[in-house]
């Protein structure tokens, strides 16, 4: 039989579709004819301007009905000409390949091709055909015969080996739906993950060049040398508990190779292995968030972000997945607007933010800017308190945060300067101890959370006095432990051990107490201790992720 194989946009556009080739060649082996036409590499080149449409940033775009529509409108002639194509090669049954990025594209496409093709079989299949939300939408009246669940292979095969056998659909095909009338009727799940078949030749479609098929047939030759392998792999890690570093790198092979439903077994293998694995929690993620399961998905991105806190480092790919998702809330995440989140400092609003901090504080971290509680708060007293907008000042930042940095640094009537001994964002390398600049010589500083860092703290303070110009001001920030009334020091806790065990961080020094302002004061500065966050309300402070704790010391120095 002849069977064309279609991928819609949108994918990934450095190779075709592995999935296809692997389904292609498995039925190319039980003696067909197909051919393969990636629609989604031709209009990747082909739709003038459009290329930006298939950058990560911009995928969320394709799961946009509105978005589809408009472009298959303006560019109706190049996709009437890929339907001509496909027309042309008479396929007996067209198979198309339908994940979250081909949502929409598919059934335009679907329905066009359908007016050229009247009397061949269309199948859909493919990660979005999920019974639970999408056969509705895929199975198309009039238009798609027969719905796939979740991956084709090997039920489309089994279903084209027995339509050649009998010459008719057999309606009771497991794993299949069907129309039986105007209802549509559901035979069940299909059958376990089957083995991996090495892939014959694959037949490529007419207006690829020589160069081209000889890439893709090396494609499909490598992936034949390389499956039976596989398969005995994969067989093996299902019957034997083994370690998660030893089943996660095959399940990202059988993820990349379109193999969702066998990756998605083996992650979580993994997971009942190592519970807080956070990359498989990031990759169950990726296969939920291609079913078009957004909730679901974000729930295990949060859960990755969370298990790695205790590590050197956030994992940032789960980061990045959630601000994906985050960015286009509440499109995607239908969450009330009234649980959002909303970020000051960078004006955007998420269902939650992140957590932070070992133990976890829950709705800390903004997603897209990195700001915490105390940015938030000093951001927005900045602007409501001081004169930072208006008037033309010198600033001086120790350890600049990213977003204050990128900001201040910004501002035409700012002369800024950010300095830290260790921090490579800082503009100078410089000892809060031992500032290299002139008496009174700035007009603000900013300098939070770095005093409780500083073994001799006294003598930052005194030189942050003696560089702030008089009627200068500066927003001297530290963590308080507010149940003490003096501050909790001992230079003879030095192990980060003991140290975190003491003062709740390794590199801290000290538990400031409600004396820190006799500390500042000592060194000079007039401080204001202002509860400025106790005059907002109690739902901006909680939907701008606020701690009411929180005094901002407001340190002058006289004139």
């Amino acid at each position: 039989m002849k069977i064309a194989m279609v991928a819609c946009p949108a994918w990934a556009v450095w190779a075709p579709n592995p999935a296809l080739l692997l389904l292609s060649a498995q039925l190319e082996r039980d003696g067909h004819h197909t051919e393969l036409f990636d629609l989604n590499i031709e209009a990747y080149h082909d739709l003038p301007g459009c290329q930006e449409l298939w950058l990560d940033a911009n995928s969320i775009q394709w799961e946009t009905k509105e978005v589809l529509e408009r472009l298959f409108h303006e560019h109706r002639q190049v996709f009437a000409g890929y339907g001509e194509r496909i027309a042309r090669s008479v396929p007996d049954i067209v198979c198309f390949t339908v994940n979250s990025g081909a949502r929409y594209s598919f059934p335009l496409f679907a329905r066009m091709l359908r007016e050229r093709l009247p009397d061949a079989l269309f199948v859909a299949s493919g990660s979005d055909c999920s019974r639970s939300e999408y056969f509705d939408q895929h199975m198309i009246p009039g238009v798609i015969d027969a719905l796939c669940i979740r991956e084709g292979d090997p039920c489309l095969t089994e279903l084209v080996n027995r339509i050649r056998q009998t010459g008719a659909i057999s309606k009771d095909q497991p794993g299949f739906l069907f129309w039986e009338d105007d209802n549509i009727r559901d035979n069940g799940d299909p059958p376990g993950p089957a083995g991996f078949n090495s892939p014959a030749t694959v037949s490529l479609a007419a207006t690829a060049n020589d160069s081209e098929q000889q890439q893709l047939k090396e494609v499909a030759r490598k992936l034949g040398d390389i499956l039976p392998s596989l398969e005995k792999l994969v067989n093996s890690l299902k019957k034997t508990t083994f370690p998660a570093d030893i089943l996660m790198p095959v399940g990202e092979i059988c993820l990349k190779l379109g193999m969702s439903s066998t990756a998605q077994a083996l992650f979580q293998q993994a997971l009942a292995v190592d519970p807080i694995n956070s990359d498989a929690l990031v990759n169950l993620g990726v296969i939920l968030m291609q079913a078009g399961k957004y909730r679901k998905a974000e729930s295990f991105f949060f859960k990755a972000f969370e298990a790695s806190l205790d590590k050197t480092v956030w994992h940032a790919q789960a980061k990045e997945n959630l601000l994906t998702l985050y960015r286009h809330y509440p499109q995607i995440l239908d969450i009330p607007l009234s649980l959002n989140k909303y970020c000051p400092c960078c004006e955007q609003k998420f269902p939650r933010f992140l957590p932070f901090g070992i133990p976890p504080l829950l709705n800390a971290l903004c997603p897209q800017c990195n700001s915490l509680a105390r940015h938030r708060l000093l951001w927005m007293y900045l602007k409501e308190r001081t004169n930072i907008l208006r008037d033309n000042l010198q600033l001086l930042h120790f350890a600049p945060e990213g977003f204050l940095q990128e900001v201040l640094s910004r501002l035409p009537n700012i002369s800024y300067l950010s300095a830290d001994l260790f921090l490579p964002s800082a503009m100078v390398k410089m000892d809060i101890t031992d500032i290299t600049l002139e008496d009174k010589s700035v007009d603000v500083i900013i300098c939070i959370h770095v005093l409780e860092h500083i073994v001799d703290d006294h003598k930052a303070m005194t030189e942050l006095y003696r560089v702030l110009r008089p009627g200068g001001w500066a927003l001297l920030q530290s963590p308080l432990d507010l149940d003490r009334d003096k501050t909790f020091e001992d230079p003879n806790i030095v192990s980060p051990e003991e140290r975190y065990r003491h003062f709740g961080q390794a590199d801290h020094v000290r538990w400031y107490g409600l004396d820190y302002k006799d500390r500042l004061e000592k060194a000079g500065f007039v401080v204001n201790v202002d509860g400025f966050v106790r005059e907002l309300s109690d739902e901006v402070i909680q939907r701008f992720g606020l701690d009411r704790r929180e005094d901002i010391y407001f340190c002058s120095k006289p004139c």
